[in-house]
């Protein structure tokens, strides 16, 4: 057991995080985030970044993480009806650009009881295979790193999507004829590091998206402090449907109280994707301004979501007729583990226990009057709030305590994490025997460890 002086606080106010809304870069076609669909000649939402990279170790379905252009279209001077208004689309892939109407609304939930499995959560769904964390900066976006490494602390994020459609671009054999000129030229030219190349563009590129509006509800809980016969999965679901004002009369009353415990237990922090801007503000959140945002997605769309076939290596778009292509391949799928590296889950600041030393005493027995040859007093330290005493000490001589006379006070740095137990304690006339047992479990009440502390027996 080791014991560190940090401090958690369990609640912190939620907090949301909009979007940046950027617009159209001219020079690029990139635009990277949400603008108002309600101007004439707009680029269909979703259309600008298909075909670009994507830094798959910052945060999931992100219109801020997507990389550069991969592929050259033409202009965006194609024209698509969507639902009664005209939107651009690239030029030269109009007749193999798939534009499929999806208009649904669901919850998904991503967990772990630690930030690996939560991490692998996120990426089961997609057909990204390997040994790496994929969108491992979306735990420190998301949550305070302090507690990362602790086992008392579990990890939900109910994805609150509202989708409109999807977007796919042709298989790859199509593509390659749209490659750029200035990625080509990195691609095949062997002194360009394959490291460089990621760095630049991206791992892999976005070859289909959902694009929409997401709000994710993030909640880093205290699994000590959190009671509840129901899955946490379910009651932060349960939570969230309570702010926005579309949890049930017969829900309200089962969960109240699971809802109370788990927003007592949690820090809970807000992303939102889409939308009109301003209009969450997770500090005031009435279910009128979340029925407002939802209102506007449809004006305000953005890449929310990823499929299974979204995120595509960007060396599946090496000439395979080249002689030297399994080599160069190869160098791509060996730097992916350095470029991978460079991003890792933040280590934790937070302990278990901190410890103090005290000299501040209280008289806790005497065995005066006993007739014994000696009297015998007891003391203990003082101890506030979230304090435990481990240890007490016995003199002979009640009028003298030196002031370098130390005992250790521990202190629950995590609520919940200390438990008392049964203090057993014996006293007889002629021999005094004191013993302190402080039980100390870990989550679930499972393996206590005991911290024993035994005066010396006294013989008068």
């Amino acid at each position: 057991m080791k014991f560190l002086m940090q401090e958690y606080k369990t609640t912190e106010n939620p907090k949301t995080i909009e979007n940046n809304h950027v617009t159209l870069s001219p020079d690029k076609k990139i635009l990277k985030s949400g603008n108002s669909l309600s101007s004439s000649e707009q680029i269909l939402p979703g259309a600008e970044i298909l075909g670009c990279g994507y830094d798959v170790r910052e945060n999931y379905a992100d219109p801020r993480c997507v990389k550069e252009r991969l592929f050259d279209f033409g202009e965006y001077n194609s024209t698509i009806n969507k639902n009664g208004k005209i939107f651009n689309i690239p030029n030269l892939i109009k007749n193999d650009l798939v534009v499929s109407d999806i208009n649904n609304s669901k919850l998904e939930i991503i967990y772990g009881d630690k930030t690996e499995e939560y991490l692998k959560s996120i990426s089961n769904k997609l057909d990204i295979k390997g040994k790496y964390n994929f969108f491992t900066a979306s735990l420190s976006n998301n949550f305070s790193t302090k507690t990362f490494g602790l086992d008392f602390f579990e990890y939900v994020t109910v994805k609150s999507s509202h989708t409109l459609y999807k977007l796919i671009l042709p298989e790859s054999d199509k593509l390659s004829s749209f490659i750029s000129k200035d990625f080509k030229s990195k691609l095949e030219n062997y002194s360009e590091s394959a490291l460089d190349i990621m760095k630049k563009y991206g791992a892999y590129y976005l070859k289909e998206i959902i694009v929409g509006g997401r709000i994710d509800y993030n909640s880093q809980t205290n699994k000590m402090t959190f009671k509840s016969n129901s899955s946490i999965e379910n009651v932060a679901k349960m939570s969230y449907n309570n702010l926005i004002g579309k949890i049930s009369v017969e829900d309200t009353s089962k969960y109240n109280e699971d809802i109370k415990s788990f927003n007592n237990s949690s820090r809970i922090s807000f992303n939102s994707y889409g939308g009109k801007p301003g209009v969450w503000n997770s500090d005031t959140t009435k279910p009128s301004e979340y029925n407002e945002w939802f209102n506007s997605v449809s004006e305000y769309a953005v890449l929310s979501d990823f499929t299974t076939d979204s995120l595509i290596p960007i060396w599946n778009l090496l000439d395979k007729s080249n002689p030297n292509y399994l080599k160069r391949k190869e160098e791509f799928e060996n730097a992916l583990q350095d470029y991978m590296k460079e991003i890792q889950i933040p280590k934790g600041t937070d302990t278990l226990l901190k410890v103090k030393m005290t000299n501040n005493f209280r008289l806790f027995g005497t065995d005066k009057g006993s007739g014994a040859k000696k009297d015998l007093f007891v003391y203990k330290p003082v101890v506030d709030k979230n304090e435990y005493w481990v240890g007490q000490f016995g003199i002979n001589n009640n009028s003298f305590i030196s002031s370098n006379t130390m005992l250790p006070i521990i202190i629950d740095s995590i609520p919940g994490f200390v438990k008392p137990g049964v203090i057993p304690e014996k006293w007889t006339v002629k021999f005094h025997n004191f013993f302190h047992t402080l039980m100390v479990q870990d989550n679930q009440g499972q393996s206590a460890h005991e911290f024993d502390y035994k005066t010396p027996q006294y013989i008068l």
